[in-house]
């Protein structure tokens, strides 16, 4: 088992992607779908004082099951660790007609966070695209900010998207 060697949120992330996707063992095996319960049951399975089993269901607890990159959950623990509600992950909205996914969003105060990683700066189609759909988000009422990977460990710009989501959400400034 891996979680002694994972940091926190890196197991956070290990399983917020198994309960985000459909994981195809063999082809012959119908898909599993990994819930909350499916973990749970496996776990039972091993001795409940391990650290490692406690680690897991720590980590269990503070998963999301709408999750689809280790950088969006680094994302969401870092917002909620500075006192800002539980955002919606991957929130489903139709601008224009056309249908988006919002990494993480505040649907009530019309607000969100969307992380832009590597496939966005080196591919031009997809920094094209994602250009055109956060323009169209915006259009339609939200308050859309970017993040890219210096944004979640540099302290100013940390600060900087930390304090929007504040001004927002009404949750106090962050103390970095």
């Amino acid at each position: 088992m891996a979680a002694p060697y994972l940091s926190m949120w890196r197991l956070i992330a290990c399983i917020d992607a198994l309960l985000s996707r459909r994981i195809v063992v063999d082809e012959k095996i119908p898909l599993q779908e990994f819930t909350a319960d499916v973990i749970d049951d496996a776990l039972n399975l091993f001795p409940p004082n391990s650290p490692s089993v406690r680690r897991v269901r720590a980590a269990l607890s503070a998963a999301y099951d709408q999750v689809w990159s280790p950088n969006e959950t680094l994302t969401r623990l870092i917002a909620l660790r500075h006192g800002c509600p539980p955002p919606r992950t991957n929130y489903h909205v139709t601008p224009r007609g056309r249908h988006f996914y919002i990494d993480l969003a505040w649907p009530d105060a019309m607000t969100a966070i969307e992380y832009n990683g590597e496939v966005h700066y080196k591919k031009r189609s997809h920094y094209e695209d994602e250009n055109y759909r956060i323009q169209l988000l915006r259009e339609s009422g939200w308050d859309v900010h970017v993040l890219v990977w210096r944004d979640l460990w540099d302290p100013a710009r940390l600060r900087t998207w930390l304090d929007f989501l504040a001004g927002k959400l009404g949750t106090p400034s962050a103390k970095i």
